[in-house]
């Protein structure tokens, strides 16, 4: 016959045990700092009796987070112990998880071990997903016949395996955001013999709609209530309902602080508040403290990479304290970057949307645009002609259609157009060639000087300045020339040959009919034939000069050939003087022109082409009053609109020349101290 065994069994009612690995009935008293109602009211709400009873064996969670909170984790339970504290929260975990603990219970040498295994999946539209396993275990339990006497010892293990999923949504009625929970579970107990059953828990998570950051939970576990048999025993595990609140707070954007408080109301054992709070700091740093019916716990978590693991301390009674450590890895994908993801697809999908329908708008524009094109075509309004092409074009009209009647319009104000086009480029002309002629006399350049002025004559026999411009040209290459016969004289008489044939070279440019270079021409032919005769040093300096003489009289050439729009032969002896003399600055300096001259002014329209001439005459006021910085500021509007005016650029060269020479002179007079 089988003996019984009177072992008390840690299902049982009003166990005793001294090695027991459950709580049983001890006063709980503790009070909810963070909530103005819980301090009113927690000595009348949470006032427990001493009645004693038995509660759930896993009632300290599956995790060290769990205990380092001292158990009030309902509201808080985001992790991969969801499944057994709370599964309405699944939808709430951030990213795929799977957690493992393995502790050893109480500091005393009780031989009871408890482990967890769990994971959790969240998705994006489905709800969550998790799945828990827990196994208590306890050897060298005691065993005793009818007559008390002791019979030996025998393992005791109780296990439970959850299948959870929890979905949320919003309430229309409350508002806010609502969430409802199930875990299906296995529950086996093992002692001596092995009874397997299934049950169920009930959750339901609810955040008001302008309280975000606080959340109500409850949590009925056992709602079908697992039911054994056992070594002749009858037993159903008790039932908890679970009521929580939670509040989630940012400090900053680098760290938060979680806080909650449980109240637990198990079936056969005493009501218990849990009170548990943790901070952390970037999401990689934990610290966390709880306390429950008197007992303090204090927990720590680190995260790194995809890996963390959390350590928790519990105090105990008259069994010791615990210590527990979880592990868990992060997988896939988070939450958060999901949805990300998924707001970016709907923008897109938006986006696109969007996009039909202003194509669609775009093309009913078109076509009426179109029609009113031909409208104001056949009643001869071609400026509303204009207006209604432009905007056909921008709506995307049919190209072949809007280039027929774009044919058409244009014979109509074909005339109108040609005359504008060819008075603004006139303009144009006469406004670069008097620049030209302004940017020569200030730069002190007399050949540039007469050779733009006689451009300016001839484009604008009538214009204002041009008796003006003449007397201050005609001063310039005055002065030019008695300057360059004085050189070239001095360096005669020094014998600097070079020196002097390219002085005489600039006053016969200058001036044709002034004697002096045909006297030097003279003497300088009159020392080429001496110098077949004399030391190699004076041929040498002899062929120097024969070579000098040569590039000056293509050089005055290719200034004359530019004179009269002859690019290409200007081109070409330009060319030749810089393969001959590379340094040749006039031959460098003419090429630059006739390049300018080649590109020829931009077609502006008339609108445009005002604004230039505005910008223009205002610039020259400021230039002329001395205000050199405004008159830049006018002539660089003129570059937005026209970038290739080279009167424009001149002038503003010339202007920041001055500035600059002004600013120098000023430091140099001030540079003292008062």
């Amino acid at each position: 016959m089988m003996r019984r065994v009177h072992t008390p069994l840690p299902m049982e009612r009003g166990t005793t045990c001294s090695r027991r690995f459950f709580l049983c009935g001890e006063r709980a008293v503790a009070f909810a700092l963070f909530f103005a109602v819980l301090l009113l009211f927690a000595p009348t709400i949470f006032a427990a009796d001493e009645s004693g009873g038995t509660d759930t064996v896993f009632r300290l969670g599956p995790t060290a987070r769990g205990v380092g909170l001292s158990s009030a984790m309902v509201g808080l339970a985001n992790d991969a112990s969801a499944p057994y504290w709370n599964p309405a929260l699944l939808p709430h975990v951030n990213s795929s998880a799977v957690a493992f603990s393995y502790n050893r219970l109480y500091s005393l040498d009780t031989g009871a071990s408890y482990s967890y295994l769990g994971m959790v999946y969240p998705t994006l539209n489905a709800g969550g997903f998790g799945l828990g396993f827990l196994r208590l275990s306890l050897g060298g339990i005691d065993t005793y016949d009818s007559f008390s006497r002791p019979t030996g010892t025998v393992d005791y293990a109780e296990t439970e395996m959850l299948f959870s999923y929890g979905y949320g949504a919003g309430m229309p009625i409350l508002g806010g955001r609502f969430d409802l929970g199930l875990s299906a579970k296995i529950h086996s107990l093992e002692l001596s013999e092995r009874a397997t059953s299934g049950g169920m828990d009930f959750a339901v998570a609810w955040q008001p709609p302008r309280l975000a950051s606080f959340r109500f939970s409850f949590v009925y576990q056992n709602l079908v209530a697992p039911s054994f048999r056992l070594v002749d025993v009858e037993d159903t595990a008790p039932s908890t309902q679970r009521f929580a609140l939670s509040h989630h707070r940012k400090l900053g954007e680098s760290a938060a602080v979680d806080l909650a408080v449980d109240y637990d109301k198990p079936e056969f054992a005493d009501s218990r508040i849990a009170l548990g709070g943790e901070f952390s700091y970037r999401n990689l740093y934990t610290v966390r403290a709880g306390i429950d019916a008197g007992q303090v716990s204090a927990g720590l978590g680190g995260r790194w990479r995809a890996y963390s693991l959390d350590y928790a301390f519990r105090s105990g009674g008259e069994l010791g304290s615990s210590q527990f450590i979880t592990f868990s890895w992060y997988f896939g994908e988070s939450l958060q970057n999901r949805r990300q993801r998924q707001i970016q697809e709907r923008e897109q999908e938006l986006q696109e949307a969007r996009m039909e329908a202003v194509e669609r708008w775009r093309q009913d524009e078109a076509d009426r645009a179109v029609t009113d094109l031909k409208a104001h075509l056949e009643k001869k309004e071609l400026d509303a002609a204009d207006q209604d092409l432009a905007r056909a074009r921008g709506y995307g009209a049919s190209a072949a259609e809007l280039d027929t009647l774009q044919t058409k319009l244009e014979r109509e104000r074909e005339e109108q157009v040609e005359r504008l086009i060819a008075n603004q480029v006139h303009q144009s002309r006469v406004q670069e060639a008097e620049q030209a002629v302004r940017s020569a006399l200030a730069g002190g350049d007399p050949e540039t000087a007469r050779l733009t002025l006689a451009r300016l004559e001839a484009l604008a026999p009538d214009h204002p300045m041009l008796s003006r411009l003449n007397q201050d040209v005609e001063a310039l290459v005055a002065g030019e020339v008695a300057r360059a016969a004085e050189k070239a004289t001095t360096a005669e008489q020094q014998g600097h040959w070079e020196t002097a044939l390219r002085s005489w070279s600039l006053v016969a440019r200058l001036d044709p009919a002034n004697p002096g270079p045909e006297a030097a021409q003279a003497r300088w032919k009159a020392l080429l034939e001496a110098a077949r005769t004399d030391s190699e040093e004076a041929k040498t300096q002899a062929k120097r000069a024969r070579r000098q003489l040569i590039e000056e009289q293509r050089y005055t050439q290719a200034l004359e050939h530019f004179a009269q729009g002859e690019l290409d032969a200007a081109t070409f002896l330009c060319n030749e003087i810089l393969a001959a003399q590379p340094g040749h600055a006039g031959a460098t300096r003419l090429l630059q022109r006739i390049e300018v001259r080649r590109k020829g002014p931009r077609r502006l329209s008339e609108k445009e082409a005002d604004a230039v001439r505005r910008y223009y005459l205002s610039g020259l006021s400021h230039f002329t009053d001395g205000d050199y910085e405004a008159a830049i500021v006018q002539w660089e509007r003129i570059l937005q609109i026209d970038p290739d005016n080279q009167g424009a650029k001149n002038n503003i060269a010339e202007a920041k020349s001055r500035l600059k020479s002004l600013h120098g002179s000023q430091e140099s007079n001030g540079g003292g101290s008062w």
